[in-house]
C-alpha cells in the first residue's frame, strides 16, 4: 500500500471526515457509559494501544511500530495526543454536561491552521479566517445552552484542546511523507503506550473485573470510535484542505448534542440550535471557496 488515499476523491474524502466527525461525537457517549467500570487512564491508554496495533496489523504496518526512524518521526505528535488525551478523560469523568465539554474540546480545530501559520508558514486565507470565525461562533452558541455553567471539567478540556492542536499541526505537518494508515497507527500505538505507562503508577488496576455492559462500551470505543474513527479522519484529511477537515471535524459537538438528547434526553435551547446552524454555515461557506481556489489551481 504505497499511499492511503490514492483514488479516494476530494467528495469522498469529504464524506469520510463527516463520518469521522460522527464516530468521534459518539465516543463521547460510549466513552461516559465505558468510565462507569473502568479507571479513565487505564481506559483511554488500552483503547489506543489496541487500536494502533490493529490498524497496523490490517494494512501491513506493523514493522513500522519497532522501526526506529518512523519513532521519532511520530512521537512528537503523540505525546501530545497523549498528554491531551489524559488531560480529556480526566475531565469527562468529572463533566455534567457533554454538550458544553465537546464544544471546549472541539476548539483545537479551530486552532490547527493558526499554529500551522506560525510553526510551518502554511498558507492562510481570509476566506478560511471568516469560515473559522463563524465555527467559532456556533460553537460558542452551544456553551450557552440550558444549565451551562463553568466547572472544574472544563479546565481540563480547555489544555487538552491546546494540547490536540499542537499534535495535529504535527502529524499533518508529516502527512505529506508519511502514509495515513501507517500514521494513524503509529500515532495511536504511541499515545496509548505513553498513557499506560502514566495509568498503572497512578491508578493501578481495578479493584474488581468490569462487568459485560462495560466491556461492551469499551469494545465499541475501541473499534468504532478509535480504530474505524481514526483511519477515516487520517485518510479523509490527506485530500483536502487543512482548514476544511478543521471545520468538519468540528461538527464533533453537533453530534454529541444530538446523540445527548436522545441518550440524556438533554433539551437544546434556542442558542444551541443557532450554534448548530452557524457550524454547518461555516462548513458550506469553507467548501465553497475551497473548491473555487481548487478551480484556480490554489490549495491550503
Amino acid at each position: 500500500m504505497k499511499t492511503a488515499h490514492m483514488g479516494i476523491s476530494s467528495v469522498n474524502a469529504t464524506l469520510l471526515l463527516f463520518l469521522a466527525s460522527f464516530l468521534a461525537g459518539a465516543g463521547w457517549i460510549f466513552s461516559i457509559h465505558a468510565l462507569e467500570g473502568l479507571p479513565p487512564l487505564l481506559f483511554i491508554g488500552s483503547r489506543f494501544f489496541l487500536a494502533g496495533v490493529a490498524v497496523a496489523a490490517t494494512t501491513g504496518h506493523l514493522r513500522s511500530l519497532i522501526d526506529r526512524r518512523f519513532f521519532f518521526q511520530i512521537l512528537p505528535g503523540a505525546l501530545f495526543f497523549a498528554l491531551s488525551m489524559i488531560c480529556w478523560t480526566q475531565g469527562l469523568a468529572q463533566t455534567t454536561s457533554p454538550g458544553v465539554s465537546a464544544f471546549i474540546s472541539s476548539t483545537s480545530n479551530l486552532m490547527v491552521p493558526f499554529l500551522g501559520v506560525m510553526l510551518f508558514g502554511w498558507a492562510f486565507y481570509r476566506s478560511t479566517a471568516i469560515a473559522i470565525a463563524l465555527a467559532a461562533i456556533g460553537l460558542a452558541c452551544l456553551f450557552l445552552g440550558p444549565g451551562a455553567r463553568v466547572e472544574m471539567a472544563h479546565l481540563y478540556f480547555t489544555v487538552a484542546a491546546l494540547l490536540l492542536a499542537f499534535g495535529l499541526a504535527l502529524v499533518k505537518n508529516r502527512l505529506n511523507s508519511l502514509n495515513a494508515m501507517q500514521t494513524t497507527s503509529g500515532f495511536l500505538f504511541f499515545a496509548g503506550i505513553i498513557i499506560l505507562s502514566a495509568a498503572f503508577p497512578v491508578e493501578g488496576l481495578p479493584d474488581q473485573m468490569p462487568g459485560l455492559e462495560t466491556w461492551g462500551w469499551f469494545a465499541a470505543s475501541l473499534v468504532l470510535c478509535t480504530y474505524v474513527r481514526f483511519i477515516l479522519q487520517f485518510a479523509g484529511q490527506q485530500r483536502v484542505s487543512l482548514a476544511k477537515a478543521g471545520l468538519i471535524m468540528s461538527l464533533e459537538p453537533v453530534w454529541v448534542l444530538g446523540l445527548s438528547i436522545l441518550v440524556f434526553e438533554e433539551r437544546p435551547g434556542l442558542a444551541q440550535a443557532a450554534g448548530c446552524a452557524l457550524v454547518m454555515t461555516a462548513i458550506l461557506y469553507e467548501n465553497r471557496q475551497d473548491r473555487r481556489r481548487s478551480a484556480i489551481g490554489v490549495t491550503g
